[in-house]
């Protein structure tokens, strides 16, 4: 298992300012402690209009990356640089939800890579934004009246006007800017709360519930959530994601408290599996998401907010259906961005897989294995990333059976 550094170039630290100038007008500058290369690509949404930029770009084109399906506008830096200045307009389009985008003053920078080059070649793939290591981060936001955001790194405060987002994140930044209500409290773990209207649950209700799924996860794998800060906000529409300290929470989806409770226990287990945790391959993407489905399903049990054993059952019965259907495409041949029509493959069947394994050497057993992993990333100074097949190994060793049972749903 390859848990060390890539040799992706990229530089070990970040510093962006961005200026929200107008409701789609954007002036970002970065700084890197590094210098990127000539020959460097900077990579933009083609929703976005460039404006201007202080560092002479090549337009190369537009680039569809074969192993994500993702399209961009890809540009090539002339000369070496310490950092860079682009100022654009659009939509702010995402790459891995196109649910998100610009909504009047709602911009979401979601799973965005527009701002952000790599120094590395161009010929290399859009994985490395996926396969990236952490690194210390600062975003440093000038905003005009009536904004707040909400960023994947932790708030520091006010410092010359620009409010200041700082730590150790994963590539791509992430931020929302809106008219937000922003509210906090802190007791162990510190939230600061953002909506746009009145939320269906306050920043103290938030945070008990987050104590809660944490000592359930001590409980279940051994681990506590390596963050202290979570900026929590609440919008209607499109599901729930985690990125860093940034948790989203659709205000449908948790309005009472166990879908609360279940979004919870789904979204913070992405601080692990997509955050410290990173596929190592294409054909480990599946993980990101199977192993949080089945984290969430089993801390439920354990609260008593489901019947785990009927839920199990029910959830078994429908994977084997879906993996012996016409057409199916198992988890494994499942390429990012992760489309509706394969939702079944990645959840159903991939969340099945992992009690179907659980059934044969344990849930505790395999708790402590996912555990073990969690604990390892955590404590890790470089990128951690995972492979299906060695994990699968770990299991076997457990018990060889697990291996008969896997391929019912990996044909």
């Amino acid at each position: 298992m390859d848990n060390g550094e890539g040799s992706l170039g990229i530089a070990s630290s970040v510093v962006a300012r961005i200026e929200v100038r107008d409701v789609l007008w954007f002036d970002v500058s970065v700084q890197f402690d590094e210098p990127i290369g000539e020959g460097a690509c900077m990579w933009l949404n083609p929703g976005l209009s460039l404006i201007v930029a202080d560092v002479p770009l090549k337009q190369l084109g537009r680039f569809k990356d074969p192993a994500t399906g993702m399209e961009l506008n890809r540009f090539e830096i002339g000369r070496p640089v310490r950092g860079f200045r682009i100022t654009y307009r659009g939509l702010l389009r995402p790459l891995l939800m196109e649910v998100w985008g610009s909504r009047g003053d709602v911009h979401i920078a979601r799973g965005e890579v527009f701002w952000y080059p790599f120094s590395a070649s161009c010929g290399d793939l859009l994985l490395l934004v996926l396969l990236g290591g952490h690194r210390e981060g600062i975003m440093r936001f000038r905003l005009r009246d009536g904004l707040s955001v909400a960023a994947s790194l932790e708030y520091q405060g006010v410092e010359d006007s620009e409010h200041v987002y700082s730590g150790k994140a994963a590539i791509p930044l992430e931020f929302i800017a809106a008219p937000f209500r922003v509210g906090a409290y802190e007791g162990e773990k510190l939230i600061r709360l953002y909506s746009l209207e009145e939320p269906p649950h306050g920043p103290r209700q938030i945070h008990d519930a987050i104590m809660e799924v944490e000592g359930v996860y001590e409980d279940l794998f051994g681990v506590g959530l390596p963050k202290r800060q979570f900026n929590v906000v609440f919008l209607r529409g499109g599901g729930n994601f985690m990125a860093d300290s940034l948790l989203y929470l659709d205000a449908d989806y948790t309005a009472t408290p166990k879908g609360l409770r279940g979004s919870l226990a789904h979204e913070l287990a992405h601080v692990w599996w997509g955050g410290l945790i990173k596929p190592c391959s294409p054909d480990s993407f599946w993980l990101i998401e199977a192993v949080p489905e089945y984290i969430a399903t089993v801390v439920l049990g354990k609260l008593g907010v489901i019947n785990l054993g009927e839920v199990v059952e029910k959830l078994v019965r429908r994977a084997r259906e879906v993996a012996a259907g016409e057409g199916y495409k198992p988890p494994t041949a499942i390429k990012l961005p992760l489309s509706e029509p394969e939702s079944e493959s990645w959840r159903v069947v991939g969340e099945a897989i992992f009690h179907e394994a659980a059934r044969v050497v344990g849930y505790d057993e395999l708790n402590r294995l996912l555990g073990a992993h969690m604990s390892r990333s955590a404590a890790s100074t470089s990128r951690y990333c995972i492979r299906w097949a060695d994990l699968l190994g770990e299991l076997a060793a457990l018990d060889e059976k697990v291996a008969r049972v896997v391929r019912i749903h990996l044909p």
